[in-house]
């Protein structure tokens, strides 16, 4: 194969029962590829309220929201129908596969039905905070920012969850499935503001059932090592003198090797 700077890698389709290869690789290119890593030492902030951090350190885990409760009605979903599949590298598969054209109502519903299984976690890649994140993800100045890292990340959650960062892209710009998650690391250009690093699982993580309508199961909690995961816990801006005590008896409770 020709060597290309543009080309991340290749993909093709693998019998189900032996795992064979039985298309030719086609060509995935570095443009339409969602997702993409930190440094190890990149911060990533987690901004919440006292309750939320309160819970974070009282359970010991992350709260992971089902990606069909967001605002965003685009989250995990196709592009628009006529940019759906217009990508150098679906094209490229298309081509190389031959498969018959599939009806764009029934992979939209599709991708529906999967954001009705997938469980989200959010954090912000930055150096530092700043008063738009305080003032969008914060409903007061009773609230927390918890510092991690690139690699705090990735020590302190299980190897089954799924992280990148968020690739933000307008109407015109084909989401390419590379896989059964991929959608889930494109966002609207509109929230580009949130530079947002994402942690994934969907059910077959969790390894039960769930009830569409039941709000136990409108999130997962995935369990987390506090110790690996924080670097820092900064309170807002502008919090009371209570809050800060509240905050500080939390970490002397639970996390008593911590200084703030």
């Amino acid at each position: 194969m020709t060597e290309n700077p543009h080309i991340i890698g290749y993909r093709a389709i693998k019998h189900r029962r032996t795992g064979q290869i039985v298309t030719a690789p086609s060509p995935m290119f570095a443009e339409d590829f969602p997702y993409r890593d930190v440094a190890p030492n990149q911060a990533l902030l987690r901004y919440m309220d006292f309750w939320k951090f309160e819970d974070l350190f009282r359970t010991q885990t992350l709260y992971f929201c089902r990606a069909d409760k967001f605002l965003d009605p685009l989250e995990g979903t196709l592009s628009v129908e006529g940019v759906h599949g217009t990508s150098a590298s679906d094209v490229a598969f298309n081509d190389s596969v031959k498969i018959a054209p599939r009806c764009y109502a029934e992979i939209a519903a599709y991708r529906d039905i999967a954001k009705a299984v997938t469980f989200v976690n959010c954090w912000h890649i930055n150096n530092k905070d700043t008063e738009e994140m305080w003032d969008a993800y914060t409903t007061s100045t009773d609230s927390v920012l918890v510092i991690s890292s690139g690699e705090r990340i990735k020590a302190a959650v299980p190897q089954s969850v799924a992280m990148s960062a968020v690739k933000y892209v307008d109407a015109a710009t084909p989401r390419t499935e590379f896989d059964e998650r991929s959608l889930f690391f494109y966002k609207d250009a509109k929230f580009e503001f949130e530079r947002e690093y994402r942690l994934l699982i969907d059910l077959k993580d969790c390894g039960d059932s769930i009830y569409q309508d039941h709000p136990d199961d409108f999130f997962r909690r995935v369990s987390v090592d506090l110790s690996a995961l924080i670097y820092a816990i900064q309170p807002h801006p502008h919090a009371p003198e209570e809050t800060k005590a509240r905050i500080a008896a939390l970490v002397a409770k639970f996390y008593p090797m911590r200084s703030m």
